[in-house]
């Protein structure tokens, strides 16, 4: 442009990409107008360019419209609005768009199918899932990591164990997110503590050569949380390699609350004080825990709970 040559399409998409998030949104909406005024936003490189832009500072809306007015739309566009909706929770929203396009004849990619996969996992639509997971079967796809760990996330948060499961023996490539994920479906299963410790030693045996990160300690606390099994968690969270954090102190803080067992409950809320001593928030956990009790006039240790050794 300095040296007197108009800008293009591929000039506008490429500044108008750089312009990404809520804080360079007022940047992007200058350049909108300067799109407009060259009569470039019809161009699909720039208006797919343009609703990623507003889709992911959170203005939906204005992303469909530029959407609804690309004369031509390719799997970038389709996948950039469907992503968009999936991102703010529009799952009814994002499915009945992939549907419609389906309808008119769209080719998807395996980005468009993993954000259909979280639009589902929102709505625990386990019957649609199978469906999309099929789809993709048949239209023979590469399998990459990132679709796979959707397929797990999908089937764990539908109450689809065995076939998560499936999905996750059958990868020949697992990444910390995809351990993350199956750790994370047994804690949303409180009672089945076995299949998630069983998941954990897999992930730091030697024969895959993982190194856990501190996420994957706080799904173990989470899972013995779950299952009432405080005293466990906390012993867990002594041998931990890390330090551990407010978060998962307040997983454990909160589990000790579900079991009303005092013991526990105090130690923990001193970490926590000491940790977040401005957070009221657990000095109001704790306060309701003594009024239960008080109320219900017994003090449960809970060391009946906590059989078995880590």
């Amino acid at each position: 442009m300095l040296a007197g040559t108009p800008p293009n399409g591929f000039t506008f998409a490429t500044i108008i990409t750089s312009c990404s998030g809520a804080c360079g949104l007022n940047d992007g909406r200058q350049i909108h107008s300067l799109v407009i005024k060259r009569n470039f936003e019809p161009h699909i490189f720039v208006g797919s360019s343009l609703l990623d832009l507003y889709a992911k500072a959170g203005r939906i809306h204005e992303a469909r419209e530029i959407f609804d007015r690309l004369p031509q739309r390719d799997v970038v566009s389709c996948t950039a609005i469907i992503a968009g909706y999936t991102e703010l929770d529009l799952d009814e929203e994002a499915l009945e768009l992939f549907s419609q396009l389906q309808k008119e004849g769209m080719e998807s990619n395996y980005v468009t199918y993993a954000s259909v996969l979280t639009a589902l996992s929102g709505l625990a639509a386990l019957d649609h899932g199978r469906q999309v997971h099929n789809g993709v079967l048949r239209s023979e796809l590469p399998s990459y990591v990132f679709y796979k760990n959707s397929l797990i996330d999908m089937y764990s948060k539908c109450g689809g164990l065995t076939y998560s499961r499936r999905v996750f023996d059958g990868m020949s490539e697992r990444t910390v997110i995809t351990w993350i994920a199956m750790l994370a479906r047994w804690v949303c299963h409180g009672g089945l503590v076995d299949e998630g410790l069983s998941i954990f030693e897999e992930m730091i045996s030697a024969e895959n050569g993982v190194e856990p990160e501190i996420e994957h300690h706080g799904c173990v606390v989470d899972l013995f949380g779950h299952a009432g099994r405080v005293h466990r968690a906390l012993a867990f969270m002594v041998q931990m390699p890390f330090i551990p954090t407010a978060a998962i102190w307040g997983s454990l803080l909160g589990a000790c609350r579900v079991r009303a067992n005092v013991t526990v409950e105090e130690y923990v809320a001193r970490c926590l004080f000491d940790i977040e001593p401005q957070n009221a928030g657990n000095y109001v956990i704790l306060s309701n825990l003594y009024a239960s009790v008080r109320k219900m006039g017994r003090c449960d240790h809970a060391e009946a709970v906590d059989d078995g050794k880590v």
